[in-house]
């Protein structure tokens, strides 16, 4: 149950309103007109998945195109929330645009992580959703997919075939690691109360609850990722921001590494002119 905490009305799982308080002193309600806001909600894969409308009518699943499947693999149900935090960041399209690339990764984070890693990605793209991987000079150490060819379809490793960041447009990123105990990161950017403001929202999922000989290398990873985020991802799409609302700029040049941009864009413009496209036609 729900209980409101200033006046005591309670509700139901499903939004009911089933009690109020001092039902006499109040007087005449119809409960069945008062329910709690309801939203468009869809369940699979261990995720709800929830648009933030209630006249919305797109159907959830027709959109992910069975992307749901494929993310079910990780069997996100078992998990458990480990973290949570909030971080701010400029344009929500900025903000998000560091999920969908490797190319700034050796530049922007050289004093971290980017002189160890390779800036190239692999992309595999389904309807307006992504996942991209990073491509390593020695790729069964990055699950690649190229090392699939030669093996049949029913012995492909599951490793395999949930490597890499997974994006659900146009604001979700999913992207797993191993820090003592297998960690998934999951970043949803919202848009702020103006244009050049946003908010990313972290959560750390465990497949399993840390022990204490794990404990202190997950937390070390969660920090080192929200530095990460918070202290070189941001900041940067910051200063994009304020090199782009100059008015200087006429335009932002994607490379072909930057497949992921291109096709992200893309989705975004044609859905800010207004067509109805159809996820998944074939093109």
């Amino acid at each position: 149950r729900f209980t409101c905490p200033y006046h005591g009305w309670t509700y139901n799982q499903q939004g009911d309103l089933i009690g109020i308080a001092s039902p006499d002193q109040y007087g005449q309600a119809d409960k069945a007109d008062l329910k709690l806001v309801a939203f468009p909600t869809y369940e699979s894969a261990g995720l709800i998945w929830v648009v933030l409308d209630p006249a919305s009518k797109i159907d959830i699943a027709s959109f992910l195109g069975g992307l749901d499947q494929m993310l079910a693999g990780f069997d996100l149900a078992s998990w458990s929330l480990y973290d949570q935090c909030t971080l701010a960041g400029a344009n929500w399209k900025l903000a998000f645009d560091a999920h969908l690339e490797f190319y700034h990764l050796p530049v922007l984070h050289k004093e971290t992580f980017g002189p160890r890693i390779s800036n190239k990605a692999q992309y595999f793209f389904h309807g307006p959703h992504q996942r991209l991987g990073l491509m390593s000079e020695h790729p069964v150490e990055q699950n690649d997919l190229r090392n699939l060819g030669d093996v049949a379809e029913s012995d492909w490793p599951l490793s395999s075939l949930l490597f890499g960041e997974w994006i659900v447009f146009p604001n979700v990123s999913l992207n797993c690691f191993t820090a003592g105990e297998q960690v998934m990161v999951v970043s949803q950017v919202f848009p702020g109360d103006t244009p050049d403001s946003s908010t990313t929202v972290q959560s750390y999922l465990v497949k399993n609850l840390p022990s204490e000989a794990t404990k202190a290398e997950l937390n070390e990873f969660v920090t080192f990722i929200k530095k990460i985020v918070g202290e070189e991802d941001l900041p940067m799409s910051r200063q994009q921001q304020k090199a782009i609302s100059s008015g200087l700029m006429q335009k932002v040049h994607f490379g072909r590494n930057e497949a992921g941009l291109q096709q992200y864009h893309h989705w975004i413009e044609r859905l800010v002119k207004g067509e109805k496209p159809d996820f998944f036609a074939a093109k």
